[in-house]
Order: C-alpha cells, then sequence, then structure tokens
C-alpha cells in the first residue's frame, strides 16, 4: 500500500466525517426560551426545555 492509497482512504473517512457532521447539524433542535417540545420515541418522552441550551437531534 502506497501512500497514495493512505492518503485517498484518510480524505475518504475525512469526508465521510465531514458529511456526518453535517447531518447531525442539520437534524439538532434547541428549545427557545418561550416554547418547549416533546421529543417521543427512542423508549421513552423527554420534554426539552431551554435550561442550559437543551437540544436534542430529531431524527424524522
Amino acid at each position: 500500500m502506497g501512500w497514495i492509497s493512505i492518503a485517498s482512504i484518510a480524505g475518504i473517512v475525512l469526508v465521510a466525517l465531514f458529511v456526518l457532521g453535517l447531518i447531525l447539524a442539520r437534524l439538532y433542535q434547541r428549545a427557545s426560551k418561550k416554547v418547549s417540545f416533546v421529543r417521543t420515541g427512542f423508549g421513552e418522552e423527554k420534554v426539552i426545555m431551554e435550561r442550559r441550551r437543551a437540544g436534542v437531534a430529531g431524527v424524522p
């Protein structure tokens, strides 16, 4: 395996991590000061309020 192969694999991994970060950032929702929301699913309901910049990744 030459250095070009290793660099290619490293580049692909970095691009994949960047895309994953973009997806998670797009799905992340924060509760505002005036509005809270309830996340359902994943086993239980969870109320998300404005405390400590709380938020959750909302997966459709």
